[in-house]
């Protein structure tokens, strides 16, 4: 007897079996995976090749807008240099925090280098800046290191961050353990993603356009960052812990001067000013910090200790006003090359002023 069923076929058998959607699905990811990958690879290679300024965008641990970071014998952002000072050389100790190290400028930016520059041969300016620095970090530093580099003086940049840094607010513990190894992985994870010009461009203008939009803002009650000490007027901040936090600088700031006194060691203060003191531009202030709120002005507060202390203060909101091309343009309080050359200049020329008028 004849079947009635038509002879097999290739296209009936496979209706007849059940479709493998997993495995379609895996096929289809992992060419969306392999698409995605090379489109984001021309999109490095071309930011690389045709928008090279991008680096300037790039701050991680060991790499500052596309400049690596090396240190010298003493652990200082410096050229190598004798513990024991030369006969006849002059010496320079300038100290603060990420403003004198120089985040977001190569080595020989820096305003110490620079300074050094300026004041020609003879003279020595050592980097005793620390991202991040603390006045606790900068009056251990002075007497572990400092004072035995025989400075004949002592130059400390003052800048807003450095009140949020003397409350200890804004120092990270790091875990220990295997949450500390952890930790470690994801931060080595993240710093080679942040390396890369694709994700610091896109980072770049979502955040910002996000902080435009107020779709996300900074916490001001945390005290991890130079907003903190202004003492903002919202968010229930209190008055009283960041007045407390000024007095502790205050208490420093006369600690340091004993000990320079000690040593014979003058100290010169200057003023470094946030972004959107000295500019009106929206672009002075990225993260659309509430301006008319202001209740503390930090360089105002810093310039009263320096004339209680009798400290020669230099205060470079004047020098700064009208120019709008002194800071990196990825935040408001670190200065540029060209903001870092005009520290550098005005000291050199204060110094060399000094100097001429001493008897």
């Amino acid at each position: 007897m004849n079947s009635i069923l038509p002879p097999s076929h290739p296209d009936l058998e496979w209706h007849e079996k059940s479709p493998d959607w997993a495995g379609r699905f895996k096929k289809i990811m992992l060419i969306d995976f392999v698409i995605g990958l090379a489109l984001v690879i021309l999109i490095e290679l071309a930011l690389r090749i045709f928008v090279p300024a991008t680096t300037d965008l790039i701050f991680t641990r060991t790499i500052t807008a596309g400049h690596p970071i090396i240190r010298n014998e003493f652990e200082l952002r410096d050229d190598p240099f004798l513990r024991q000072k030369p006969l006849g050389e002059r010496r320079i100790l300038a100290l603060g925090n990420s403003a004198t190290f120089g985040a977001g400028v190569g080595d020989q930016e820096t305003w110490p280098q620079q300074l050094e520059r300026n004041l020609g041969d003879g003279v020595q300016v050592i980097n005793g800046g620390g991202q991040g620095g603390s006045m606790d970090a900068i009056l251990a530093f002075l007497e572990k290191d400092g004072l035995s580099f025989q400075p004949d003086l002592v130059v400390l940049a003052f800048s807003p961050s450095m009140i949020a840094k003397t409350g200890g607010g804004g120092d990270k513990k790091q875990a220990q353990g295997m949450l500390g190894y952890v930790q470690k992985i994801k931060l080595e994870g993240l710093e080679r993603l942040q390396n890369s010009y694709t994700y610091v461009t896109f980072d770049f203008y979502v955040r910002k356009n996000l902080y435009r939009f107020r779709i996300i803002q900074d916490d001001l009650t945390r005290p991890n960052g130079a907003a903190y000490a202004y003492g903002f007027d919202t968010q229930k901040i209190k008055l009283e812990p960041i007045e407390n936090d000024y007095e502790r600088f205050f208490i420093q700031l006369q600690k340091l001067q004993a000990v320079l006194e000690k040593k014979s060691i003058p100290l010169v203060l200057i003023g470094i000013p946030s972004q959107f003191e000295i500019d009106n531009r929206p672009d002075a202030n990225p993260r659309r910090y509430p301006l008319d709120k202001i209740r503390i002005q930090p360089l105002n507060v810093v310039s009263g200790y320096a004339e209680k202390l009798t400290i020669p203060y230099i205060d470079f909101r004047p020098v700064f006003k009208g120019r709008n091309d002194l800071y990196i343009a990825t935040d408001f309080t670190h200065l540029n090359a060209n903001g870092l050359g005009l520290i550098a200049l005005n000291l050199s020329d204060y110094l060399k002023n000094l100097k001429e008028t001493r008897p």
